[in-house]
């Protein structure tokens, strides 16, 4: 072709891109691939636009890339119109424009007529903007660009391949490529909110975490975009959080920041080719970018580091000599250290999925710069509350300078900061797209910590995950895979509490996927994939509202406090359907409401206590809910109870009065917390009473190797009910949490038996049964769970064998017959009989996890 086919300098002569590019005789789907190396942002949709520098230069949907997504300078532009003359000499051979799939082809042209003629009548009219203007010269010189591009969309093919069979190698896989099917519309989260200014959260995430330190020399060496995407899509994944920067500090794109890591391969864009590749299986691609923790700018920038009172850095481990991360002062110039790299990503990737900003709790320090700006705030250096409150004030400043830019630049994009203390939840809401919840059972967090967080986080009007790892232990955890058995349990419960589901991992640093994790994922995900129509949308439906007892501890997630985890637990074996509450909450959608063991009530929550009273409503206090912290004052006088303050005894015992004996032993039960001294009020009834001991144990006088024995019923009760409010005298769950006393569980049954006669749900099962009850439109759906954790290890609950039930009888609250009750996903019906407001029916058999389904 020659040069002189495009209008000579001085010619008026004016068309636009599209025109001309067809009548070159290329390949109608190399364009807009051309195109998007000048303008990615708009890559993936449906191309019309005829303006010259834009996407619009074929009308299909091609599959957009993340590099380079700025407008390219003109110069650029220019080599890439030369790579475009080099591909359209090739001549394809003719063929029809259209193939049977209804996807356009290459259509040759045997001649080039003059950019000067008439119109095909298939093009569009130009507008004003879509003409090209004779100051862009397309003819620079050629070379270079094009084989940048070969390389770029398939870098491994096409080695030791020469120039013109690389060329036909591109064309013929770019026309192949299909349309990308890539859903950003907008759809109902789980507490029935839409979502429609942001990505729907998906069911089976990765978290793929890439911490490689600078001294692995081989980053990415064996790294292969095609594999990684399609062993993903294969594990029935559809969403990937990918890392642009790790805690080593160190960057996994093409930057010119020094940052970048010194082992990644010259030219490789790791996190570009991820995107890219996991875009175009229609899998989502949040960005990971670690906050506190960088050991890059901690070794280059040391006095940018958080300090403790006595001077020495903050760092995991109590050693220099221990490895570990080094904690970034936020108060610092690193602030914006880590601006500047989250605005890079933000530009080069616009527009991102989403990101995952991670270990973002709130960090005091004594650094110059944190002390510094507590004086300017107000604040005392010297005080430890002083400096945790403007830690405080410190992480929700920047959460939400950070949240206000991805924001700003991808305006559907997720934001979520990682390893905030969840029980400050209500503050922090508004600079969280979601609530991601990490909980790996087996490193830290235990089996309690996601049950207990979910019903928290589930009532805000954000969608929810939880997270767990394929490891046998933790993160990083490299050949450890847990059994089959505990990822489907984690996984499970985390469907039948209505959240999505994410499933850790980490990539070797070669850039290679675990084939045996990945077939283990898959195996879980599959099961995930079956149940989705019964999870979409699904809202919890709950009678009771569990108080939050706030652990008070800052620095970490991983911690609840004993009575929230007693009561989760507890609450959990009585099979009762509860949501864990704040004063704040709307507490009249409760038809019970908990306060455990030591919930302070100021005047706005007593009020709302009393009116809630007033409406019907029932409550359940126990140990000083209610009262002074000291056990001496009444605050709530409808628990109608006589406080004299704390019991002298640490251990006491509980006789069950005969109202609510049935099934409980007919003993003197050990409560081996202290507890507070009441009575009844006139009108309250004493469900139960305290047996005190012969004297407290001490190191002067004691009997036998434990407590003091029992000696005599007291005139104190350990259980009172006086009409709609019950109380019980002792810490219950924070004991329950501790000891595991049985007992306790049955004071608390009887109790709520007594102001909640009507269950949601009764099941006939197991205390380790967990069950759930979910709603789907005219669906009531409800959970079984039945998996046992077993305690192997010192402090290792696994979960390896699945023992199923058979023949388990349930009841099921529900005003009106259902047509159908059946099991999904399997479609299997089964009988049932309504009588008295009531579903009835036996389930054949739960092996794991069980849906039952009432249409």
């Amino acid at each position: 072709m020659a040069a002189s086919s495009w209008p000579a300098s001085g010619s008026r002569s004016r068309t636009t891109c599209s025109q001309w590019l067809g009548r070159q005789g290329a390949s109608t789907q190399i364009w807009p691939c051309i195109a998007s190396n000048m303008n990615r942002h708009r890559a993936g949709r449906t191309l019309t636009d005829h303006r010259p520098f834009s996407t619009g230069w074929a009308t299909t949907v091609v599959p957009g890339s993340v590099r380079n997504r700025r407008p390219m300078p003109r110069p650029r532009m220019r080599r890439l119109w030369s790579s475009a003359k080099q591909i359209s000499m090739l001549r394809p051979p003719p063929a029809s424009s259209v193939s049977t799939s209804g996807r356009p082809v290459a259509v040759a042209r045997q001649t080039c007529p003059s950019i000067s003629g008439s119109m095909s009548t298939a093009s569009r009219k130009p507008t004003p903007r879509a003409r090209c203007s004779r100051r862009y010269n397309p003819w620079p010189s050629a070379g270079g660009p094009l084989r940048r591009m070969i390389d770029r969309y398939e870098p491994n093919r096409l080695k030791g391949v020469d120039e013109t069979s690389k060329v036909r190698a591109l064309l013929l896989t770019v026309s192949s490529v299909g349309p990308v099917r890539y859903n950003t519309a907008p759809r109902n989260n789980a507490n029935g909110g839409t979502l429609s200014k942001q990505f729907p959260l998906r069911y089976r995430q990765i978290h793929l975490d890439f911490h490689t330190g600078p001294d692995i020399p081989d980053v990415g060496a064996d790294f292969d975009a095609r594999e990684f995407a399609l062993m993903m899509k294969k594990a029935h994944v559809n969403s990937v959080t990918v890392f642009a920067k790790c805690h080593h500090g160190h960057l996994y794109y093409n930057t010119k920041r020094p940052e970048r890591h010194p082992g990644l391969r010259k030219g490789l864009d790791l996190l570009a080719s991820q995107i890219d590749a996991l875009h175009r299986q229609d899998i989502r691609a949040p960005i990971y970018i670690s906050v506190q923790c960088d050991e890059y700018a901690a070794n280059t920038y040391p006095q940018w580091v958080a300090r403790k009172p006595d001077t020495s850095q903050v760092k995991w481990g109590n050693s220099v000599f221990t490895p570990g991360w080094q904690i970034m002062d936020m108060a610092s110039p690193y602030q914006e250290f880590l601006a500047e790299q989250t605005r890079e990503v933000l530009d080069r990737f616009r527009p991102v999925d989403g990101i995952f900003f991670d270990m973002c709790w709130d960090q005091p320090s004594t650094n110059a710069y944190f002390m510094d700006a507590m004086v300017k705030a107000g604040l005392n250096p010297e005080s430890e509350q002083d400096r945790n409150r403007y830690a405080r004030i410190l992480a929700l400043g920047y959460m939400k300078r950070f949240h206000a830019m991805v924001r700003a630049s991808s305006p559907k994009a997720t934001v979520f900061f990682n390893a905030r203390p969840l029980f400050n939840l209500a503050e922090e809401i508004a600079f969280q797209e979601q609530v991601e919840i990490e909980a790996l059972p087996t490193g830290g967090w235990g089996y309690m910590y996601f049950p207990k967080n979910v019903r928290f986080a589930r009532t805000f009007d954000k969608p929810y995950l939880g997270m767990t790892a394929r490891f046998h232990k933790s993160w990083a955890d490299f050949g450890g895979l847990k059994p089959y058995a505990a990822l489907e349990y984690e996984t499970s419960q985390m469907m039948a509490h209505g959240a999505r589901c994410s499933i850790g991992d980490q990539l070797h640093p070669r850039g290679v996927l675990d084939k045996a994790a990945y077939e283990l994922i898959g195996k879980v995900y599959a099961r995930v994939e079956q149940r989705e129509p019964w999870l979409q949308g699904a809202v919890p439906l709950t009678q009771i509202g569990l108080f939050q007892v706030p652990t008070g501890v800052l620095s970490t997630t991983q911690t609840i406090s004993g009575s929230d985890e007693g009561a989760t637990r507890m609450l959990t074996q009585l099979k009762h359907q509860f949501d864990v509450v704040r004063p704040e909450s709307d507490l009249d959608r409760y038809e019970v409401l908990v306060l455990p063991d030591v919930i302070r009530l100021d005047d706005a929550t007593l009020r709302r206590l009393r009116s809630y009273i007033k409406g019907g409503g029932a409550v359940l206090a126990t140990g000083t809910s209610g009262l002074s912290e000291d056990g001496r004052t009444l605050l709530l006088a409808e628990l109608g109870i006589r406080p004299a303050g704390m019991s002298p005894f640490t251990a006491t015992y509980i006789r069950f009065g005969k109202e609510i004996s049935s099934d409980v032993p007919p003993s003197d039960h050990v409560m081996y917390e202290r507890g507070v001294r009441v009575t009844p009020a006139r009108g309250a009834t004493s469900l139960a009473r305290v047996v005190e001991p012969y004297f407290e144990r001490a190191w002067n006088h004691f009997c036998s190797h434990r407590q003091t024995p029992g000696d005599r019923l007291s005139r104190w009760s350990a259980a009172v009910q006086n009409g709609r409010c019950g109380y019980i005298a002792f810490p219950i769950f924070s004991a329950f949490a501790t000891h595991g006393n049985y007992p306790y569980r049955l004071l608390v049954r009887s109790l709520l038996e007594r102001l909640l006669p009507e269950p949601l749900l009764r099941v006939d099962a197991p205390t380790s049964t967990e069950a759930t009850v979910m709603r789907q439109g005219q669906r009531t759906i409800v959970h079984l769970l039945q998996y046992c954790p077993e305690r192997r290890t010192e402090k290792l609950d696994i979960v390896e064998d699945i023992v199923p039930l058979f023949g388990v009888p349930l009841s099921l609250k529900v005003a009106r017959k259902p047509r159908r009750v059946y099991l999904a996903p399997e479609g299997t019906d089964v009988p049932f009989e309504h009588l008295a407001g009531r579903v009835n029916l036996r389930v054949p058999e739960i092996r794991g996890h069980a849906m039952v389904v009432f249409e």
